[in-house]
């Protein structure tokens, strides 16, 4: 587990937060374009409302990120303790965190026979 390839989650953070930080700039600047004439009222209101919407779906992205070092919880729910010390529901909990998606995948033998396929975090190519 040590050397599988994880995504760098602070690296994510630190780009989402940047992208956040440009827009507010930009946000910041438009009266000084709207003074100078450079912009009407009417193209400073859509492009901050724009700019708001793109930051709050940055915003959005960002939450959906885990909380904690990636790479620590992975190492830690590797080890077999872990998962015999959890309690029925907290096993699901950490199951569901790391699915990332699920697939129903027809038998390429008998097409009447379907198989699902769990995704998880850890295989997926980031």
């Amino acid at each position: 587990m040590a050397n599988a390839p994880l995504p760098n989650i602070q690296g994510v953070k630190q780009r989402i937060d940047e992208q956040i930080q440009a827009k507010r700039q930009i946000i910041e600047q438009l009266p000084v374009l709207g003074e100078s004439g450079v912009l009407d009222q009417n193209t400073i209101d859509l492009r901050t409302y724009i700019l708001r919407t793109e930051i709050a779906t940055l915003q959005a992205s960002l939450a959906q990120l885990p909380p904690v070092n990636f790479k620590e919880t992975v190492q830690t729910v590797s080890l077999k303790q872990f998962w015999l010390d959890l309690s029925e529901s907290e096993r699901r909990f950490y199951f569901r965190e790391f699915i990332h998606h699920i697939e129903i995948v027809r038998s390429p033998s008998d097409l009447s026979q379907w198989h699902i396929k769990l995704v998880l975090l850890l295989e997926m190519d980031r």
